[in-house]
């Protein structure tokens, strides 16, 4: 009986650990959001996260929050683990390595290899001499313990302690070539990666994060000293030689588990590993150092090298458009890295996987997202968003970066695509333009080489060409195909944010051990609300809302769409329309209007090309955009309702006091109609660009003034995966044997 009662735990420990042992986590957000705070706090032990210790007290706990948090600290101490951090500045300095010199140059306008010294010396001076003292036992008793204990604790056999003791003694030497360090670093490593194997093993299946640490302490120790016997051994020249070989072999190594176990396989593995897990981050830390140093906006010059690697799949320096060289264009170049990086970290040994949790700091482009979605099913996107002004102040108060207001707002427009192109095609369009207005000055920054160096010409081709959503940032695109949201409001600059913790905390717990807790109110509401949205069939965005009451008992639900009655714009089709076909589908304005008519009969819609262009998709048509084909647009000709104004008109005077759940935060039309409805709170995802917050909803009687509040929770798919446990919660503690020890049955 005992003996099956083992089986049947060491079953559902198996399955409860699939979803530990991989995960990747991508963050978005605009600039000043928070991202990079976020990634700080991945790369936290749990004991650095430093949360404060949860306890009822004598009174007992004050709300359900609270009993949460206990929920989450107490999972979270046995199941966390710090998380490897891969920064863009180190995938866009893996294509600089490429030709480094070119670099430095193009940085520095010099022909010589002074700086490269400089920053090889500066690489050198921050070696640690703890870690070069790390092995060597009777120098450094401190490590030789922590070393010491690291092993026992995973009680490693005699055999393979053997090897790390060896390993101590050969890098004492002082005449061991650094080959042969290298060689015995990557067998020490190799030898961990069969431990891994007994995590999940009832000996240590009560702490596996204790476990895995203790193996990762040895794994990172291996690391860092490799890559500081890399750098030590190589000057200027041979040391980026031998980096951008480590690169080229990261992109032509398959990196699968099925591979030689050959001594120099094991040590390609260790060596390509050491690569990306210590040796690009630093390297992108040092270059930021020596643009930052040089003067130049580090923002606008890794934004001009990430187009022209989505553009041309490298960067290029020179300002001239060879439009030969978009035939080898792959907007895929960058999550590619990304990809490589991950398979990198989670395969240093020759035979065993390494569980990993990875955060990619940060995504900008949709396009990349959906790539590692696509890739990887434990892929999530987490949102990073703050409201305009407390992100605004974070910019204009960092003082290494020393932005004016029109720098942060040059730098939105950057970032999102679609609204720098709206300006651009404006600006060069206008016959009247204001030579000092910030708008006319964007567009003159577009086309003008003020700065070589800052000048991109890949943004200009973008906007001429209608490409921006391909080749440039797009960060709004990204925030709102995003799985979790998190709002990052805190002001204050000395104190560790909590708030942002305990979040990445609570959505790394669920994504772990699904239904670990409820959804809150809010979340059910949302996701509720992003469900409706899918119902929209309109063309251009689809945008759902819920109306609740003060104790979010939902109300009516809403979606963006033609009036009922009506047939949508995704059942529309401009061969009908021009065939006079199904004509109950088509107003009598559409059907007889001559202006109107004389636009359709100049579509050929018979035409082979538009047949292939189309791939059998239905040849779908806005009347708005088509209507004002030779005039200004009007928003008025849209054919749709709004969400809010659907879900409004379905709920009536019960709403006073409520709330409104939007995906995109409401217009200014539907700002007034929440006013008249008495809504107290507006939760929204994405930020809807105009006056609506500050004009309609912050006005007159104060007591009617709705709040506006960024959404912060799960949302998609991913609030089903974080809340649907993978068995009842009650099978989950059977099957462990909680009832068993506990009513001796």
């Amino acid at each position: 009986m005992d003996k099956n009662k083992n089986l049947r735990r060491k079953n559902m420990i198996n399955i409860l650990s699939q979803s530990e042992e991989f995960i990747i986590i991508g963050l978005t957000g605009r600039n000043g959001a928070g991202c990079s705070e976020a990634s700080k706090i991945f790369d936290c032990t749990y004991k650095e996260l430093e949360l404060p210790v949860i306890n009822p007290g004598t009174k007992g706990f004050s709300d359900n929050s609270e009993r949460e948090r206990r929920i989450l600290q107490r999972f979270a101490s046995t199941h966390w683990l710090k998380f490897d951090v891969i920064k863009s500045k180190s995938i866009i300095s893996t294509f600089l390595l490429k030709d480094f010199d070119s670099f430095i140059k193009f940085l520095y306008n010099d022909q010589n290899t002074a700086t490269k010294n400089d920053i090889v010396k500066e690489w050198k001076e921050k070696c640690d001499n703890e870690i070069l003292s790390f092995f060597e036992v009777d120098e450094n008793e401190n490590m030789s313990l922590a070393l010491n204990n690291a092993l026992d604790n995973i009680q490693i056999t005699e055999s393979d302690k053997a090897i790390f003791k060896n390993l101590s003694k050969i890098c004492s030497k002082k005449e061991t070539s650094m080959e042969r360090v290298l060689q015995e670093c990557a067998n020490a490593c190799n030898t961990l990666g069969k431990y891994y194997e007994n995590v999940n093993k009832t000996d240590f299946s009560d702490l596996p994060a204790k476990y895995i640490t203790n193996i990762e302490f040895l794994l990172t120790k291996l690391s860092k000293f490799s890559k500081e016997i890399i750098i030590r051994n190589n000057d200027s020249d041979s040391l980026f030689k031998v980096l951008n070989d480590l690169n080229t072999s990261l992109e032509n190594c398959p990196l699968d588990n099925k591979t030689s176990e050959e001594q120099d396989e094991i040590k390609k593995r260790f060596e390509r590993f050491v690569f990306v897990h210590d040796l690009m981050p630093e390297l992108g830390e040092l270059v930021y150092k020596k643009v930052i140093d040089s003067g130049i906006s580090y923002t606008k010059l890794f934004q001009k090298f990430g187009n022209s690697i989505r553009c041309f799949g490298e960067i290029k320096y020179n300002n001239e458009l060879n439009t030969e060289s978009f035939d080898k264009a792959d907007i895929f170049s960058i999550p590619k890295k990304i990809v490589q990086f991950i398979k990198t970290l989670r395969h240093p040994f020759s035979e065993y996987c390494r569980p990993v949790r990875i955060v990619v700091d940060s995504i900008k482009s949709v396009f990349e997202a959906a790539y590692l979605r696509q890739r990887y099913s434990s892929f999530y996107l987490f949102a990073i968003s703050a409201d305009e002004d407390v992100r605004k102040n974070r910019l204009l108060n960092e003082q290494n970066k020393k932005l004016s207001m029109q720098d942060v707002m040059f730098t939105d427009w950057n970032e999102y695509s679609s609204e720098g192109y709206k300006i651009y095609k404006k600006q060069k369009e206008s016959k009247n333009t204001n030579a000092n207005s910030d708008e006319f000055l964007f567009y003159k920054s577009v086309i003008e080489q003020e700065d070589n160096l800052i000048y991109d010409p890949v943004r200009k081709y973008a906007y001429d060409n209608k490409l921006h959503q391909f080749y440039l940032q797009d960060v709004a695109a990204s925030i709102e195909n995003a799985d979790v949201f998190i709002s990052n409001n805190s002001t204050h600059n000395t104190l560790k944010n909590m708030d942002l913790r305990w979040e990445i905390v609570r959505n790394i717990s669920l994504i772990m051990f699904p239904g670990l807790v409820t959804p809150t109110p809010i979340e059910r509401c949302m996701q509720i609300a992003f469900t409706a949205k899918c119902n929209s069939g309109c063309l251009s965005r689809q945008v759902g809302a819920v109306v609740t009451d003060k104790n979010y008992n939902i109300l009516s639900i809403g979606w963006n769409d033609v009036p009922c009655g009506d047939i949508s714009c995704s059942s529309k089709n401009v061969i009908d329309l021009c065939k006079l076909e199904d004509q109950q589908a088509y107003s009598r304005y559409e059907l007889e209007n001559s202006e109107f008519r004389s636009i359709i009969k100049n579509i050929n819609y018979q035409s082979a090309d538009i047949r292939n262009l189309l791939r059998g998709l239905p040849f779908r048509y806005c009347f708005k955009d088509l209507h004002t084909i030779n005039q200004p647009s009007n928003p008025m000709r849209s054919r749709a309702m709004h969400a809010e104004e659907k879900a409004f008109s379905a709920c009536g005077n019960k709403c006073e006091g409520g709330y409104l759940f939007t995906t995109s935060s409401p217009c200014e039309m539907c700002s007034k109609n929440a006013k008249n409805h008495k809504i107290s709170r507006i939760y929204y995802i994405e930020l809807y660009p105009g006056i609506s917050e500050s004009q309609y909803s912050c006005s007159g009687d104060t007591n009617n003034i709705a709040q506006h509040i960024l959404f912060t929770g799960a949302i998609g798919r991913a609030y089903t995966q974080m809340y649907t446990p993978i068995l009842p919660q009650k099978d989950i503690l059977d099957l462990l044997g909680i009832y068993d020890e506990v009513f001796n049955q």
